[in-house]
């Protein structure tokens, strides 16, 4: 089965930032083995739903804040991951 390499983006997630409650958003990649790339959209959220750094952050937690989303900004074609490979990194930003 073939791999995909996922960027992810996500958009006003509720966190902390200083101590103060901010939206957040984020960038992350993921590569997965899928069919075809709808497949790797599918095992790409899957892993991001497991994924307790993300559960810590509760969506909409607050009803004036705008919906929480996720985007995938690019899925490619990828070569099979090497052992030992972490593929679980974040880089959130605040949103504006």
């Amino acid at each position: 089965m073939p791999y995909f390499r996922c960027l992810i983006r996500g958009d006003n997630f509720p966190g902390q930032v200083e101590g103060a409650r901010q939206l957040l958003g984020f960038y992350t990649t993921r590569v997965v083995e899928a069919q075809d790339k709808e497949h790797a959209e599918q095992v790409a959220l899957d892993l991001l739903r497991g994924d307790e750094r993300l559960q810590s952050l509760k969506p909409n937690s607050s009803p004036d804040d705008p919906p929480a989303s996720l985007h995938f900004e690019e899925i490619e074609p990828a070569n099979e991951l090497e052992d030992g490979e972490v593929q679980a990194g974040f880089t959130f930003f605040e949103m504006e």
